[in-house]
């Protein structure tokens, strides 16, 4: 039996896209792909230890008494540059035609401009399109491919030959409120 988190429930619950069989022969491939046969604590435990990451005691960085240093501000700026390209491998966009853009417009769905915020691309059928990221409007949500399992699609402007990633985290100053005193850090 896979373990599948509670939020899954929304692949079939809500569109019927997938159906409980799908999901777990899905997952079952992903998994044996690396040799697992089902997804434990333990298991997730020895490939955080791989991947680098020790579970200890949360302490406190400079990042969170500093935050306008100079060398804070740097890190920052080329964090943020690395993580706007790294988000184009992310389940964050959605792609609307030009003409549907404009009727939202129109209709006052979205606000007048928001064009500026979107980037032309070029769907794999030869179709413009304007993509834009999935929070910029709710009213843009309808047009996700893939929102019931991903909550968004990935980037046409991505590298196609690098792999879709999740990213999970949280602002530094939030997790000792939030989370238990240790956590896995690298």
């Amino acid at each position: 039996m896979i373990l599948i988190h509670p939020f899954d429930d929304a692949l079939t619950e809500h569109t019927g896209l997938f159906s409980e069989d799908e999901i777990e022969t899905e997952v079952t491939s992903i998994l044996s792909e690396y040799g697992i046969e089902y997804l434990c604590i333990s298991t997730t435990y020895r490939w955080m230890k791989y991947l680098g990451f020790a579970w200890s005691r949360r302490t406190k960085t400079f990042y969170n008494n500093k935050h306008e240093d100079e060398a804070v501000v740097k890190e920052r700026i080329a964090f943020v540059g690395d993580y706007l390209e790294l988000e184009k491998l992310m389940f964050r966009w959605v792609q609307i035609p030009p003409a549907e853009v404009e009727r939202m417009v129109n209709e006052e769905l979205v606000e007048k401009g928001i064009e500026k915020f979107g980037a032309p691309v070029t769907m794999p059928n030869g179709e413009q399109r304007i993509e834009f990221h999935v929070d910029i409007s709710e009213s843009f949500w309808p047009f996700i491919r893939n929102s019931d399992a991903f909550g968004g699609d990935l980037s046409e402007r991505r590298d196609r030959e690098s792999k879709a990633i999740i990213m999970f985290g949280q602002d530094e100053s939030q997790h000792e409120a939030i989370f238990t005193r240790y956590c896995f850090e690298i």
